[in-house]
């Protein structure tokens, strides 16, 4: 991913969610936080290596989603 990178801070954790060891990431602030409403959405921009990151489209509870978002796929 390049440009802007967001992650979701984990309320309990205190640092962001992960898959398999690896931050789950996106690279629209909007779109994370239209998926999952009330969650606190961050930017870690290069704070998290590459290879330490996995795109929220890879996640297998993403499976059925398609990016970039149709809001109106939703409804």
């Amino acid at each position: 991913m390049n440009g802007n990178c967001y992650a979701i801070h984990g309320e309990a954790s205190g640092s962001p969610l992960t898959y398999g060891g690896r931050v789950i990431t996106h690279n629209s602030r909007e779109e994370m936080e239209f998926l999952f409403p009330g969650a606190r959405i961050v930017e870690i921009g290069s704070l998290i290596p590459p290879q330490d990151r996995i795109a929220l489209s890879q996640h297998p509870d993403m499976s059925t989603v398609s990016f970039p978002l149709r809001r109106e796929d939703f409804r």
